[in-house]
C-alpha cells in the first residue's frame, strides 16, 4: 500500500495554518471589542495551498502505484488526470465546510461566554483553539490523505483494467462495518456495499461521514 502518512502531515500543516489564521481573527476581534464572526474570511491563499498540496499528493500516490505495479511509466493523463482534478476540488471544497463548521463552533462559545469578562472570553477560547488544533486537523488531514490514496488507486486500478478489492487495516481500529467489507470484490456493477451504503472506494461517493471519517482502508488490484 502507498503511505500516506507524509502527505497527511503536509496536510496537517496547512490546517494548522487554517486554523491559526481563524485564531489570531478571533481573538484580536475580541481585543477591539468585536464579538461577531460575520466578517470572518480565511485568506484564499491558504485554500490555494491546500488545494495545491492535495494535488501534489495525488501524484505522488500515483507514482507510487506504477512503481508498486512494476509498470514504470505510463501515460495517464486521462481519466486519471480528471480524478486528480476532481480529489483537489473536492478536498478543497470539504476543508470551506470544516472551516464553515468550525467558525459555527466559535461562534457558539462566543455566545456561550459573552456575559464574561474579555480574559475569560478569550481563555475560553484559545482552549477551543487548542481542541481544534489537536484533534480536528489531524482528522481533516487524515481523511483527505486517505481519500486521495483511495481515489488514485482507484483510477490508476480501473484505467489499467484491474478489478478491485476493498482491504482493511485488520487491527482493532477498524470499524464493524468495514470489517465485514474487508476481502470482498466489488459487483459487477463496481460498486461496494458497506454499512447498507453503496460506493466505488474507500470515502467514495454514496458514503455518509460515519463511514468515511477516519477511514483508512484502501483497495487492492486483482489482475483479470
Amino acid at each position: 500500500f502507498p503511505s500516506h502518512d507524509i502527505s497527511s502531515n503536509k496536510i496537517d500543516n496547512v490546517v494548522q495554518t487554517i486554523i491559526g489564521q481563524l485564531k489570531n481573527e478571533v481573538l484580536s476581534n475580541i481585543d477591539k471589542g468585536i464579538i461577531s464572526l460575520s466578517d470572518l474570511d480565511i485568506n484564499d491563499a491558504d485554500y490555494a495551498k491546500f488545494q495545491t498540496m492535495v494535488e501534489s499528493a495525488c501524484l505522488s500516490v500515483q507514482n507510487e502505484l506504477l512503481k508498486a505495479l512494476e509498470l514504470g511509466d505510463q501515460d495517464l493523463t486521462g481519466e486519471v488526470g480528471q480524478q486528480i482534478k476532481d480529489l483537489a476540488n473536492e478536498s478543497s471544497a470539504k476543508i470551506r465546510e470544516s472551516v464553515d463548521v468550525m467558525k459555527s463552533e466559535i461562534r457558539q462559545v462566543i455566545e456561550n461566554n459573552a456575559g464574561l469578562p474579555k480574559d475569560e472570553m478569550k481563555e475560553a477560547l484559545q482552549t477551543k483553539f487548542d481542541q481544534l488544533s489537536a484533534g480536528r486537523a489531524k482528522t481533516i488531514a487524515n481523511t483527505t490523505s486517505a481519500n486521495v490514496t483511495s481515489g488514485m488507486q482507484h483510477a490508476v486500478y480501473k484505467d489499467l483494467g484491474f478489478k478491485m478489492m476493498w482491504l482493511t487495516q485488520r487491527d482493532g481500529l477498524v470499524r464493524p462495518a468495514h470489517v465485514q467489507a474487508d476481502g470482498s470484490m466489488q459487483g459487477v456493477d463496481g460498486y461496494f456495499t458497506v454499512g447498507g451504503e453503496k460506493t466505488t472506494r474507500p470515502l467514495g461517493p454514496g458514503l455518509s461521514a460515519g463511514n468515511s471519517i477516519n477511514c483508512r482502508c484502501q483497495l487492492f488490484p486483482i489482475a483479470e
